[in-house]
């Protein structure tokens, strides 16, 4: 099922020609797979876990990173994403010192590049982010994109797809709101319990939505 809200999302995205949409989810909600269908109808998706990779790679942000844990760059440098992501969430001082280091540079790489797909006539552009509720990120954005799962599904989804423990599952769940809340914020809500097709089928529902107010 998918649930427009037009009215409500209408009203959001009114006040500008170009618009931002976010795009979240819990843990493997389905957000990055409503992402790709997305991005093949043309519609420019920016990954702001991307943007955090690559502020992570910039060696003032590794300095600040190394300086915060208490750790040589290149102890820092020999972990990766996974070795970090398990630091993080099982520490939660560690957490806010990486979050409150890396999210205002992920801003700033997400504005640039709005701009910058603006500047090239693009109407619309979506990001996507587990967090932006979380972080009161929504608040700027032209309507806001839910995918929604059971979490029982979506804790199987997440040890399939990325072979973590239930441990560490529990732990990135602790860090996330609740789909009820999620409910109250959104502008947009898609429902996936089923097939990949059946996903792809409600994302060109909404594309042609959007096509049909002009928006894209």
């Amino acid at each position: 099922m998918i649930d427009l809200k037009r009215i409500k999302q209408k009203e959001q995205m009114q006040s500008t020609t170009f618009k931002v949409i976010g795009l979240t989810g819990g843990i493997a909600s389905g957000k990055s797979l409503v992402a790709k269908f997305l991005s093949q109808h043309k519609i420019p998706v920016i990954s702001l876990d991307r943007l955090g990779a690559k502020a992570l790679g910039e060696a003032s942000t590794q300095k600040a990173v190394a300086e915060s844990f208490g750790i040589t760059l290149a102890q820092l440098k020999k972990l990766d994403r996974h070795a970090i992501r398990e630091l993080v969430f099982h520490d939660a001082k560690k957490r806010k010192q990486l979050e409150s280091l890396l999210h205002p540079r992920i801003m700033q790489l997400f504005q640039k590049q709005c701009q910058r797909l603006e500047k090239k006539g693009h109407r619309l552009v979506v990001g996507e982010a587990a967090l932006f509720i979380e972080k009161k990120l929504d608040q700027s954005l032209d309507g806001l994109i839910v995918v929604l799962a059971d979490e029982k599904i979506r804790k199987s989804r997440a040890k399939d797809r990325d072979k973590i423990s239930d441990k560490l599952i529990s732990a990135i769940l602790k860090t996330q709101t609740t789909d009820a809340i999620r409910r109250r914020h959104a502008s947009v809500i898609i429902h996936n319990h089923g097939t990949q097709k059946e996903l792809s089928a409600k994302v060109d529902a909404l594309v042609q939505s959007w096509k049909a107010q002009g928006w894209i």
